[in-house]
């Protein structure tokens, strides 16, 4: 935990370490291990951060580092100290002072959903998605607590939000397309299948997708249309 470990220190050790070393690399190659999810999204700016320091070394001294890092620093603590109101605090000013940082907008994000704040929170996830579509995962997961709350339209505008970051993923519009058929919207479904199985892309790395996305056209051809119900937003 921060208390006990501090990110911070970690990375600067880390990158002192190499500064050290003496070595002279010709490239260095780091990371965020998106798809696999190796690196939690709430961890991601540590390989930010410590790219800027190895592109930038001065950014070792201690007042060097950026406000907005400092400013993370301390929201982290607030956080192990179960002062979650300080740490809103910190991470709105940090996104204040680093509109552009993508990193600053998703602890503005997480701060505002612990708050229980979910219209900032979207407004912060979606800047930060904007600027780096690695944090789009993250549509994914609360879509999935949506679903489980039973919030069928909630889920639906998340899975919309992910569906440009994720075009190989045939589950994101299986999912919208099951949300429709169960609305009761089957020619919406329809359409949204058919676009689905003309897209090659949904069958690159998964053989059986073309049987499911069959067998999911079959349930909604079988369905009766609803003209009457407006689709889900």
């Amino acid at each position: 935990n921060e208390i006990k470990t501090p990110l911070y220190d970690l990375i600067h050790q880390t990158a002192s370490t190499l500064n050290q070393s003496g070595w002279t690399p010709l490239a260095t190659t780091l990371s965020y291990s998106t798809l696999e999810g190796e690196i939690a999204l709430e961890t991601r700016f540590v390989i930010s951060n410590l790219a800027d320091i190895l592109a930038n070394p001065l950014l070792l001294a201690a007042e060097s580092m950026p406000a907005a890092w400092g400013l993370r620093a301390e929201g982290l603590y607030a956080a192990d100290m179960f002062t979650e109101s300080k740490k809103l605090e910190l991470y709105r000013e940090a996104a204040e002072l680093a509109p552009n940082d993508p990193t600053a907008l998703y602890d503005l994000f997480q701060a505002h959903f612990l708050a229980k704040e979910l219209d900032q929170a979207l407004v912060a996830l979606d800047r930060a998605v904007a600027l780096d579509p690695g944090y789009a995962a993250t549509y994914l997961a609360l879509a999935d607590m949506a679903l489980k709350d039973s919030n069928a339209p909630i889920t639906f505008e998340l899975l919309t939000k992910a569906k440009p970051f994720f075009p190989y993923n045939p589950f994101v519009d299986l999912q919208r397309a099951d949300l429709l058929l169960q609305k009761g919207d089957s020619k919406a479904a329809i359409e949204l299948l058919e676009g689905l199985k003309k897209d090659e892309r949904s069958t690159l790395y998964r053989s059986e997708m073309p049987g499911v996305i069959d067998n999911m056209l079959q349930a909604a051809l079988t369905s009766p249309l609803s003209e009457e119900k407006p689709n889900v937003q």
